[in-house]
């Protein structure tokens, strides 16, 4: 019976169903096009929801955080570190590049708690397709005993953050989302300063909703864009948010 399948599964995949756009004209030249434009659609689908259900997996362990740091990053990543400054920036892992941290907070209790389940949450959410941009502003790591198990950062106005999948190796991938639990709660924690606000709407232009957090008008979190497939934000110079 075993022999019967391995005989047969090359039949069963021909015979699947094309995955094409509606509208997809096939030319009588290129026969093969369907073929491989549908096998090149079905890799990104199927790859997606793997990644989807590893963030689900990997949040369980994240349950078992017993200490938090939430950071106030610089919006605009530097390429190196000052020598001996090493502690005092994020690597910012798709890009290669250092985020400073301008302010740090360790949590205790109720906001320990609360920044652990909010996490999780957000790696538990689908994918969400994004702007082509990521500009930090805040940052979570996630310790159990004197271990990191996770950390990342994030862009509250493309609303992404990057997480290491297992074939990821020396970089990191971003993930969109649409949720703004966890925006709300690192405001509260570690309000933006005015200071910051004001240095990006100089660079980059004003763009802000009427939502007071800390006592200061934050930057617009709905992005004007939307991105396509797996491309990945650009750094600082090709892109803006916040």
């Amino acid at each position: 019976m075993r022999t019967l399948i391995l005989l047969l599964a090359p039949a069963l995949l021909c015979a699947e169903e094309l995955d094409l756009p509606n509208g997809f004209e096939v030319e009588k030249e290129r026969p093969d096009v369907p073929h491989s434009f549908s096998a090149l659609r079905k890799y990104y689908k199927e790859k997606d929801d793997i990644q989807g259900r590893y963030r689900v997996r990997f949040s369980e362990a994240l349950k078992y955080a017993d200490a938090a740091e939430v950071l106030l990053l610089s919006f605009t990543p530097d390429r190196e570190i000052p020598e001996g400054k090493e502690s005092e920036y994020l690597l910012i892992s798709p890009y290669g590049s250092y985020s400073k941290i301008i302010e740090r907070k360790k949590l205790t209790g109720e906001s320990l708690t609360e920044c652990r389940s909010k996490t999780v949450k957000l790696l538990q959410e689908p994918y969400l397709a994004g702007p082509l941009c990521h500009f930090p502003i805040h940052g979570i790591r996630l310790f159990r005993g004197e271990k990191l198990i996770f950390e990342t950062s994030l862009c509250w106005h493309c609303s992404n953050y990057f997480i290491r999948y297992p074939d990821d190796f020396d970089e990191a991938s971003w993930v969109g989302f649409a949720s703004d639990d966890l925006e709300k709660f690192l405001k509260k924690e570690l309000p933006i300063p005015q200071s910051e606000i004001d240095r990006f709407n100089a660079k980059y232009g004003k763009k802000t909703n009427k939502a007071q957090q800390g006592g200061a008008e934050q930057p617009a979190t709905a992005p004007e864009s939307k991105s396509e497939g797996s491309k990945k934000p650009k750094p600082e110079s090709e892109g803006r948010s916040q």
